[in-house]
């Protein structure tokens, strides 16, 4: 459930976006699976590789804020509340007094922070296509945790920064380069960290490891 509001007075799909936006989630995933253009609930991820017995609930409300500038440069400030269960053979690590968890809540600020410089847009009345000329992207994305802030467990930082680039190789076809660096401080249990990108599924997705299985 969701609700978007403009801050420009135009649409929220027409570049370049200014608004706000509230949205609260109920839903399950995968420990380290990330979707490109799915929903975990897909059929087509029925089918997959391997035992597919490990996942968690999760409920998530989140507020941010969209802004986008001529130049392509764009950042989204938020502020979010997330709580995990294990579901299936998934289970949580003990807490200092040796209790296994069956909850992690976390309470969070969250900013994203993106720079596209040349990038061509193919804009749409609901939507929005991006033209890949070769030019590079770069984004930086971070999120620090707040303990006792609204219930949340756990005080953390958490940065990662990407840039990709396509290089086109005459008759070869082209190359996407994608380059990856996260860092993270604090003491969290495992589901909280960075976790790397496996894909069961098979679909091909292309900022997985393929032939990894989930955890």
């Amino acid at each position: 459930l969701g609700a978007i509001y403009s801050l420009n007075g135009e649409s929220v799909y027409k570049y370049p976006v200014s608004s706000i936006s509230v949205r609260t989630t109920r839903d399950i995933r995968v420990p380290g699976q990330e979707l490109n253009f799915l929903d975990n609930d897909n059929f087509l991820l029925s089918f997959r590789r391997g035992r597919n017995d490990r996942m968690i609930y999760y409920h998530k409300t989140q507020v941010e804020m969209h802004h986008e500038l001529d130049n392509h440069i764009s950042f989204k400030l938020g502020f979010k509340k997330e709580t995990l269960n294990p579901g299936g053979l998934l289970l949580f690590p003990s807490n200092n007094d040796g209790v296994r968890m069956d909850k992690i809540s976390t309470t969070a600020l969250t900013g994203i922070f993106r720079w596209a410089p040349g990038e061509k847009i193919y804009q749409g009345k609901r939507f929005r296509r991006i033209i890949n000329t070769g030019m590079p992207v770069f984004s930086l994305s971070g999120e620090v945790g707040m303990k006792d802030v609204l219930g949340g467990d756990y005080s953390y930082q958490r940065f990662i920064f990407t840039a990709n680039k396509r290089f086109f190789m005459s008759q070869l076809g082209f190359s996407d380069v994608l380059f990856e660096s996260g860092i993270q401080f604090g003491k969290v249990p495992y589901p909280l960290m960075m976790i790397h990108r496996a894909n069961q599924t098979y679909a091909y997705q292309a900022n997985s490891f393929n032939l990894m299985n989930t955890m």
